[in-house]
């Protein structure tokens, strides 16, 4: 058997796309696994819910003699692709060389994408396309000069502006046009478009961080206010034996920065995701190294509304292992993080999800629900939260030398029945 998922489904582009008189099972489940494969490797970055119930993919796909290209896959609400529905489809975007999509955004007018490019000379560039709801393209733009920069994530501002955040290798206090860099360090970098592609906010346009070291902004999250959220990991104040922490930048629904903070202990701590609960507290989710052993632990930071404050819990969740939160959520009056854990002596990787509650009076972290995903090697990306109330994760699982890109749908506790 090809795949050591505990419910498999292999859909193929070539099998969906001769399959025009197929009809869905009326009964099918709406909770799902699902495996797309297309070519060699694809991967799934990123997946929201549409208007219609279904689901929007962003990724990439190896096409041979052109290198990775961006991948999008739109399905219906059971995670089809019917060619009888124009509301569902496929489609690959990009050049001659490695592409990639992050982060898919619902817009009026269709989907935001935004992820990497990589240009003739090998240089990479923020990439941003704007689709319609077919997956046509309204236009595109690319973002960078001699240099490399990655885009991990954007948001979609109060104004309709959008927020694109990622890395790059110029140095700090440069501009975007004219430094010519290696690729041997990454600054943090923000970038302000207008919903033409146009840049605004110039001061936000350079990169910031310690450029002998490694930054990243990894995400962008709008809370209840329009207040924009962005995490990431700076070696700000690297020192021996406090190399990378923690940061968060607060930007309000008028796209101004008004707070930034720090946090991290000894060894290196990275962000990855950050949710907002009913209080209006935030929760920020990542690694932390050194954990049990050496390995990567979970790390969970809570801040109160004030960013700049002193963080109001900071502990790491971990075994044995090598753990990585990606991805957190707020609902139920619980949190719920998505990781992927690497088994060391098993040369495997599992996703695991868990849900929990924090214990003021205790100091701790109650975990209610601690589930596994997965039997060989499955590498989740991002979970979203849908109107159902369960959960949309996407990934991929890796196989011999190749890898399909996965779409899970869960209930909010993680099993697929009730």
């Amino acid at each position: 058997m090809k795949k050591n998922f505990y419910i498999i489904f292999i859909i193929s582009l070539f099998t969906m796309v001769s399959c025009s008189n197929y009809e869905p099972d009326e009964n099918q489940s709406k909770e799902f696994i699902k495996l797309y494969e297309i070519s060699y490797n694809e991967y799934g970055y990123d997946v929201k819910e549409t208007s219609d119930g279904g689901y929007i993919i962003a990724g990439s796909v190896y096409i041979p003699d052109s290198g990775n290209n961006v991948l999008i896959i739109k399905t219906d609400e059971f995670g089809n692709i019917l060619k009888k529905n124009k509301k569902t489809w496929i489609k690959n975007y990009g050049g001659k060389y490695n592409d990639y999509a992050r982060c898919v955004q619902i817009l009026p007018q269709g989907y935001l994408i935004f992820g990497t490019y990589t240009d003739s000379i090998l240089n990479t560039n923020l990439y941003l396309l704007i689709l319609n709801e077919f997956g046509d393209t309204i236009f595109t733009r690319k973002y960078g000069n001699r240099s490399f920069e990655y885009g991990n994530y954007a948001q979609v501002t109060s104004a309709g502006n959008y927020l694109l955040v990622g890395s790059t290798s110029q140095k700090v206090g440069s501009t975007i046009e004219i430094q010519n860099s290696s690729n041997e360090s990454k600054n943090i970098l923000l970038l302000f478009v207008n919903n033409k592609g146009d840049t605004i906010h110039s001061n936000f346009m350079l990169p910031f961080g310690n450029e002998t070291r490694y930054d990243e902004a990894n995400y962008v999250l709008k809370d209840s206010m329009g207040n924009l959220l962005v995490v990431g990991t700076t070696s700000l104040l690297y020192d021996i034996g406090n190399e990378l922490d923690v940061f968060v930048m607060k930007f309000n629904a008028s796209e101004k920065l008004t707070a930034f903070n720090l946090f991290g202990k000894t060894g290196n701590q990275s962000a990855y995701s950050i949710t907002q609960n009913n209080d209006g507290r935030y929760l920020i989710c990542g690694s932390s190294n050194p954990g049990i052993n050496g390995s990567n632990d979970i790390l969970i930071i809570e801040t109160s509304k004030n960013i700049s404050d002193t963080a109001l819990f900071i502990k790491t969740i971990g075994t044995r292992e090598n753990e990585t939160a990606l991805s957190v959520l707020f609902s139920r009056n619980k949190y719920l993080i998505l990781s992927n854990t690497e088994y060391l002596s098993e040369d495997k990787i599992n996703i695991n999800i868990r849900q929990f509650y924090i214990n003021y009076e205790n100091d701790s972290i109650e975990v209610l629900l601690d589930k596994n995903i997965g039997f060989t090697s499955e590498y989740a990306n991002r979970m979203t939260l849908t109107a159902d109330g369960g959960i949309i994760i996407t990934g991929y699982s890796a196989y011999e030398r190749n890898s399909d890109l996965f779409l899970i749908k869960t209930y909010f506790n993680g099993n697929l029945l009730k």
